[in-house]
């Protein structure tokens, strides 16, 4: 009911993802995939509830799935038509942002693996499907950068491990 009440707030959007902030954070971010390239998004808190605001934002364009990092103020966001892997800083009232990785295809899901800073998604075309790692520690020479991919993978397993609790999980090879 409350996430109804949210699309509602945030202008009737055609298909949205809500990404909850991590740590107590309670702060939503709902993007969407409604018409153009500056799909609009919004910040509500989750507690209130109150709509904190809402914007159009390129970096918002066709959003798939979005994630929390770093209790609250990192958000990842994959897009389908802009074929990247974007994130925000929040500093607790605005975000601020930019692109994390510039890929060949859509970006469909977002996993974080928050001890090793690093990110996956998928990545089309979407009958084969790429599961591809991206370094996102800020201190790192390879920020923004994969760091291994995955080629014909089949698309079920890999939507299934994006959605699966990166902690405990590794690659190699």
């Amino acid at each position: 009911m409350f996430r109804s009440k949210l699309l509602t707030i945030a202008g009737c959007l055609f298909s949205a993802v809500a990404a909850v902030a991590q740590a107590g954070n309670e702060v939503v971010f709902v993007g969407s995939s409604t018409s153009g390239n500056t799909d609009f998004h919004a910040f509500a808190e989750s507690g209130a509830p109150s709509l904190l605001f809402t914007a159009p934002s390129a970096f918002t364009n066709n959003v798939t799935d979005a994630a929390w990092a770093d209790t609250g103020r990192s958000l990842y966001v994959a897009q389908t038509l802009s074929n990247r892997v974007s994130v925000g800083a929040w500093n607790g009232a605005s975000m601020t942002w930019s692109t994390l990785y510039q890929a060949t295809g859509g970006c469909y899901g977002i996993g974080v693996d928050v001890g090793r800073r690093r990110v996956w998604t998928m990545m089309t075309p979407a009958a084969t499907g790429d599961l591809v790692c991206i370094d996102a520690d800020p201190t790192s020479a390879s920020y923004g950068m994969v760091l291994a991919t995955t080629t014909n993978l089949n698309t079920a397993i890999a939507l299934a491990a994006i959605t699966c609790d990166f902690r405990d999980c590794s690659f190699s090879g």
